[in-house]
This record gives structure tokens, sequence and C-alpha cells, in this order.
């Protein structure tokens, strides 16, 4: 085979690698662009549920206060009741909220750890 051949085949080869891995680094930006949008619906969403639970529970709160209070002949005791309630599940999330809330964060986490490192493998393989 001559070497003005083998160098045109290289050439090509050169191309053809190039283009494989443009294509890759785009595939890999879509797929990225695709989980920070999950990302950023989820957190939307989440905030969005968040603003209607505070809403829902003071609107609550205002209602079980204004009850408790006509139920004792003392608005503001009502409200001091439901200030008291509330100041005790803070007292409770202060103290064991660590317990509480940290196995269930660490499992979240490593799951997300283990569905990023089967992507990287994917697209690793292919």
């Amino acid at each position: 085979m001559p070497i003005p051949k083998i160098k045109e085949n290289i050439g090509d080869l050169n191309k053809d690698v190039r283009s494989y891995i443009h294509a890759k680094y785009d595939y890999l930006e879509l797929r990225m662009l695709k989980k920070i949008s999950r990302i950023f619906t989820r957190l939307l969403k989440l905030f969005l549920l968040c603003f209607l639970a505070v809403v829902v529970v003071t609107l609550l709160s205002f209602a079980a206060s204004f009850w408790i209070g006509g139920q004792i002949e003392s608005y503001g005791g009502g409200f001091l009741i439901v200030a008291g309630f509330y100041f005790l599940i803070m007292l409770i999330i202060l103290l064991f909220g660590k317990m509480i809330f940290r196995s269930g964060i660490i499992r979240k986490v490593s799951q997300e750890i283990t569905r990023m490192k089967k992507v990287i493998v994917e697209i690793i393989k292919s």
C-alpha cells in the first residue's frame, strides 16, 4: 500500500474520531441539560408546594387559635396555646432533628450518586 494512501486513511480516521468525540460531547451536553431541567423543575415544584403549605398552615393556625380562644373565652389564650404547640414541635426538631432527618438525607444523596455513576458508566461504554 503506498504511503499517500495510508496518510489519506489516517486523515479520514482522524476526522471520524473527531466527529465521534464531538457527537459524544453533544450527547453529554443534552443529557446534562435534561438532568438540570429536571432538577430545576423539582425545585420550583418544591418551592411552590412549600409556599402553599405555609399559607395553609398559617390560615389553619389562625382558625385554630380563634376556635380555641372561643372555647376558653380568651382569644389571646387560644393564640398562646397554638404558639405553644408550634414551640413544642420546634423543640422536638431541635433535639431529635439529626436523628430523624439524617438517615433519609444520606439515603437520598447516595441514591443520586449511584444514578449519576450509572449515567457516567453508560456514557463511557457507548
